[in-house]
């Protein structure tokens, strides 16, 4: 019985590690990058760039609203529920990109507030 319960504990930290242990860059990286330019360029990611860079998205962010508080639901909401009407680019940006599709179920909100609070940072 004690090596079970020892066994148990030892998974259950394992998996805890491992879901801890992305950092924010990692995450910007895996869960952004897959379509936003986002990290060390390459010329894949050019090529497989689908979203305007992460970059790009920040400084839109930032400009167009004045508290970190905004800044950081912004990056925890629009991911999940995007929209035509939240979009800060231009029409060009959407004529190029098309919208962004919702991200539920492919990123936490846990996740989006390390990568927000990571991209405002920089």
């Amino acid at each position: 019985m004690q090596k079970l319960i020892l066994s148990c504990i030892v998974m259950l930290s394992s998996l805890v590690t491992l879901q801890a242990s992305q950092t924010a860059e990692q995450l910007v990286d895996n869960k952004c990058g897959i379509c936003h330019l986002a990290g060390k360029l390459s010329k894949e990611k050019l090529q497989r760039m689908a979203a305007p860079p992460m970059w790009g998205v920040t400084k839109k962010i930032k400009t167009n609203l004045q508290t970190k508080d905004e800044q950081i639901n912004f990056y925890m909401d629009f991911p999940l529920n995007p929209s035509k009407e939240k979009m800060m680019f231009p029409q060009e940006t959407i004529d190029r990109f098309g919208h962004m599709p919702s991200q539920k179920g492919n990123v936490t909100e846990e996740e989006l507030r390390k990568i927000a609070e990571y991209l405002l940072s920089k």
